[in-house]
């Protein structure tokens, strides 16, 4: 039996692999801005990703609810993240900048810190696992802040893994999941043409049925996680995972 400590577990790909996870027999401690409701394998932890300064304490006493001996091996799966604002970044305000940045990049590298610290006796296998984005490699205009978290998330994937070069246990991966089909594809479709000139082809993803389905992507990264040994690098592309 397997631990899954989930970030945006009450919707899209966190709800998805939480589902997954739960009904193969393993835990899984949720966290997300909503209430969610407890069950059989699952425990939540109600918090804002925004507020970075409570989250080493919130982690810690998450894995401390659970006796990890009963697992083979613990991951994290910094998976929330918030694609606004998306505008020209000449018209952005510092609020909207500093919540995007704390939410797709401090609150991920806080809750990295946190989780290693809080299952360092842990025997088994760790896994860190970063859900990044096509624009981390690919800036795309309009989403400049969006672009920057998800470049400086990877670099910290990059640079973590270095940190445990030679760690038998120890597997870090910075996962792009493709053009799923969540709310934040409905929050692209919805923009206008002055803030965003390219939503045409947005919608053009989901009327020619090109998006993937949170099902698809959760279930395709839980079977990957299931072997953490064969995991040999940090970037990975769900493309990737399901050929």
């Amino acid at each position: 039996m397997n631990l899954y400590i989930v970030t945006g577990a009450s919707k899209g790909l966190g709800l998805s692999f939480t589902n997954f996870a739960i009904e193969n027999g393993h835990r899984v401690i949720g966290i997300s801005r909503s209430r969610l409701e407890p069950r059989e394998g699952f425990y939540y932890l109600q918090t804002d990703l925004r507020n970075t300064d409570r989250l080493p304490e919130a982690i810690s006493a998450a894995v401390n609810k659970i006796s990890t001996t009963d697992f083979k091996s613990i991951h994290l799966i910094n998976n929330a993240g918030m694609i606004e604002p998306i505008n020209f970044t000449k018209n952005l305000s510092a609020s909207e900048i500093r919540q995007n940045i704390e939410v797709n990049l401090i609150a991920p590298i806080v809750l990295t810190s946190s989780f290693l610290k809080a299952t360092s006796e842990f025997p088994g296998w760790r896994t860190i696992v970063n859900i990044s984005s096509g624009v981390a490699e690919n800036p795309k205009a309009n989403w400049s802040v969006y672009s920057a978290a998800k470049a400086g998330l990877r670099g910290h994937s990059l640079a973590l893994a270095q940190e445990f070069t030679g760690t038998e246990n120890i597997r870090v991966v910075c996962l792009s999941p493709g053009i799923m089909d969540t709310d934040m594809q409905a929050i692209l479709r919805a923009q206008t043409t002055d803030r965003f000139p390219d939503v045409e082809s947005f919608k053009s993803y989901q009327s020619e049925g090109r998006l993937l389905k949170p099902e698809v992507v959760a279930k395709t990264l839980f079977n990957f996680l299931e072997l953490p040994e064969r995991i040999n690098k940090v970037d990975y592309s769900i493309r990737e995972l399901l050929s």
